[in-house]
């Protein structure tokens, strides 16, 4: 009798904990798994769209750090193939924002051909300078420079590049983030091992 009820009771918190929008970029970020709090590879899948939800490229996320409201990242965004994001393609598609800026650790010049695996062993992250969602100043983009650039030369190289934050939220089992460049970037909470990607569709 006892165990039906509490049950009920955990399935009851569990969908109100996924149904609560959470917003404090704080909280937001206790709810991801970052690279340098794992041994593992996490990465997470979703898409980007357009303010009126329409699908404009795939995506697959990893989070790398957090430091002092300012969230660091890797992607992959590419369009759709036959009306699928095809995720289980991870050998056709590179890491985007190499090679300048992602050192691939099985090679020693970065400026080289990039890795298409977003892992550990793929990706050197001590020599790696990632994009960040700077949630303090609302910029996200490759913020900071690559290579040992000073911020006047990659300036000048025109790797640089940001758009405002908007707004980022948790909700509905969903970590989302609108630009101000009009784009909303969905990815749905669930970690997975890159080297075992979504099957089916995630939304």
């Amino acid at each position: 009798m006892y165990k039906p009820l509490a049950l009920l009771v955990g399935l009851a918190l569990c969908s109100a904990a996924q149904a609560e929008t959470i917003t404090d970029p704080d909280r937001i970020v206790e709810q991801l798994k970052l690279w340098t709090q794992t041994d593992a590879d996490p990465v997470y899948y979703g898409e980007m769209t357009d303010e009126s939800g329409q699908h404009m490229a795939c995506l697959e996320v990893a989070f790398i750090k957090y430091e002092d409201q300012d969230l660091h990242y890797a992607y992959k965004m590419w369009p759709k193939r036959h009306g699928s994001c095809e995720y289980t393609d991870q050998t056709s598609r590179k890491v985007d924002n190499s090679p300048t800026c992602v050192a691939d650790s099985e090679k020693p010049d970065p400026r080289g051909t990039t890795t298409t695996l977003l892992t550990k062993q793929n990706i050197n992250v001590d020599r790696s300078v990632f994009r960040e969602m700077d949630f303090k100043h609302g910029r996200a983009g490759q913020l900071s420079p690559c290579l040992g650039h000073s911020l006047q030369l990659a300036k000048r190289l025109g790797y640089l590049g940001s758009a405002g934050i908007v707004w980022v939220k948790i909700e509905d089992g969903q970590f989302k983030m609108r630009s101000s460049a009009h784009r909303i970037y969905r990815l749905r909470l669930q970690p997975m091992d890159p080297r075992h990607p979504p099957t089916e569709k995630v939304f």
